[in-house]
């Protein structure tokens, strides 16, 4: 069995993909309603991608060679492939359920926060 190494490109993939997670852990303890901002946009960008690379191609069809060739392969599917669309793997369609989910909170978190900050600069006491 051959062990493949992590390189670079693996590291920086995966540094990619925590710092959202690091921006709103970071928000969430300075209370940083911008930061928060950030995170979210960067996982808008993710799912925007995933949409691209996955769903589109689901949903149109594909040509793309790399493509048809995953459909072929030993990938664990929850929505069939037929013809040229390719349904996204179990991985990727779990990313895409994970990443709506965290929008969707991280929306309505920002919303709350944003009323939150509203309310205390009106209610502020003279002096404070």
């Amino acid at each position: 069995m051959s062990r493949k190494k992590i390189d670079a490109g693996d590291l920086i993939l995966l540094a990619l993909v925590r710092l959202p997670a690091i921006l709103f852990w970071l928000a969430y303890q300075r209370n940083g309603f911008w930061l928060a901002v950030v995170a979210l946009s960067l996982d808008v960008v993710w799912l925007a991608m995933q949409i691209r690379s996955w769903w589109l191609p689901y949903v149109l069809g594909t040509n793309a060679k790399w493509q048809l060739d995953y459909a072929k392969g030993p990938t664990t599917k929850v929505l069939p492939s037929f013809g040229r669309h390719v349904a996204p793997d179990g991985m990727h369609f779990v990313i895409s359920v994970l990443l709506i989910a965290a929008l969707a909170s991280g929306i309505v978190d920002l919303r709350e926060a944003r009323l939150s900050l509203r309310k205390r600069a009106v209610f502020q006491p003279p002096g404070e």
